[in-house]
């Protein structure tokens, strides 16, 4: 026989015709056509007219005239259990619909696949724990939620809002954000994010432009139950911000949360705080913000006070070994060479590496040189190159000598300055 949805061969339709002649039913027609479906066997029965011409029993009574076999019964269970219209099965099996219904109660059917239509149908969206953790902890639409009720969104709306009380008051005040979407947000607020300082609509906002767009989806992926939609793309324009003057603005892309209290806690959390919790996704998220790299790497803190500038550089030094230092525009700190290569590695290490940013900045950047053997000093009040610092402290003549000392003890290319001076063994 013909395969599961070719056409049907003239064998088949030779076969179709002496079947309904013989006023053989479905359940035994069916096995005579492994590779169709009743279904599909009834449409092609209807496009010749087989019912008409071969009437099934039309002189005698159905339920006289029916036994059920065993192979009935399998198939009346099957197409019940797959919801198929009553009418159809009727229609299948040759049978009058009441036949059907009478026999699906006597097996217990209706009880076991409950129809729509059933007094006992119990749609998954009355259960008030299944619309809650879509609504508030997935942060579903009532679009997405219809869909996968299979119900219409006004049925939903009405649901979740007028009978369960879940709404966007609900999932402003109960919505909870896990660690990784906290430190995202957290973070982020240190760089091109920020959190709308209107008393009642704390939700959280960041832009980046075109060429950043990975970048952005990537965090919105993290963010997703947080969010309506995903970043929305503004083409060009241009904007005057108060001025006479007018600017391009490039095309950029916005991401933006839902309303949710909870971030509140965070846009009222001191600059200083943050700072001080910064790990190295944190620090990672930041550079990648404000950053910039030609072959140091360099951060802009424009809006930072001179106070949350330096925690910034201590905690870059004690927690990731990482030394910068202020540039005469002192917006801008730069990041030594060795320092400005381990930012590199902590960000190829806890940021997936085909983000766009990622390429841009650091694997297809053409201005980053190779690190050269520097030997660095660490003193009280910065980090030197071993020749500035003997140049400074009148060491020079010494230099070949403190250069072989310092190869033998130092194993990052820095050290401490207590630590050389006691081994060359002088005093300043």
């Amino acid at each position: 026989m013909g395969k599961k949805g070719s056409e049907w061969t003239e064998e088949e339709i030779k076969l179709l015709h002496e079947c309904y002649k013989k006023k053989m039913l479905m359940p035994e027609m069916a096995s005579l056509f492994p590779n169709r479906t009743p279904k599909a066997i009834q449409k092609k029965a209807n496009t010749y007219g087989l019912q008409s011409k071969y009437p099934k029993y039309p002189d005698l009574d159905y339920s006289q005239r029916h036994k059920w076999t065993k192979e009935d019964e399998e198939f009346l269970e099957n197409e019940y259990s797959k919801y198929t219209k009553i009418e159809e099965i009727a229609k299948m099996m040759g049978l009058e619909k009441s036949q059907i219904e009478h026999k699906a109660v006597s097996m217990g059917l209706p009880d076991k696949y409950i129809r729509k239509n059933s007094n006992k149908y119990t749609a998954i969206y009355q259960d008030y724990d299944w619309c809650y953790e879509r609504y508030v902890n997935r942060g579903m639409t009532h679009e997405e939620m219809a869909k996968e009720a299979g119900c219409e969104v006004r049925v939903m709306k009405k649901w979740c809002n007028d009978i369960h009380g879940i709404h966007s008051h609900t999932f402003k005040e109960l919505k909870t954000l896990n660690d990784i979407q906290y430190q995202i947000i957290m973070f982020g607020t240190l760089g091109d994010g920020h959190i709308d300082r209107r008393e009642d609509q704390p939700m959280y906002i960041e832009s980046h432009c075109e060429e950043e767009k990975d970048y952005l989806f990537w965090k919105y992926n993290l963010l997703k139950d947080l969010c309506n939609q995903g970043p929305v793309y503004y083409p060009a324009s241009y904007g005057t911000f108060g001025t006479d003057k007018e600017y391009l603005c490039q095309p950029f892309y916005r991401l933006n949360t839902r309303i949710i209290n909870e971030l509140k806690e965070i846009r009222e959390m001191p600059r200083i705080e943050k700072i001080n919790q910064l790990n190295e996704l944190g620090f990672c998220l930041h550079i990648l913000d404000d950053g910039n790299r030609d072959n140091l790497w360099h951060v802009c803190l424009a809006e930072w006070s001179q106070v949350e500038m330096d925690v910034y550089q201590n905690v870059c030094a004690e927690k990731f070994n990482i030394f910068c230092k202020q540039c005469k525009d002192t917006r801008y700190y730069s990041f030594d060479a060795v320092s400005s290569k381990r930012i590199d590695w902590l960000i190829l290490k806890n940021i997936p590496n085909e983000l766009d940013i990622v390429h841009k900045k650091i694997i297809d950047n053409d201005k980053i040189k190779e690190l050269c053997n520097y030997r660095f000093v660490l003193t009280q009040n910065e980090k030197i190159g071993l020749s500035s610092y003997c140049r400074a402290n009148k060491l020079l003549h010494k230099y070949d000598e403190i250069r072989d000392l310092y190869d033998e003890i130092s194993t990052n290319n820095q050290i401490t300055e207590s630590e050389l001076l006691s081994y060359i063994g002088v005093e300043l």
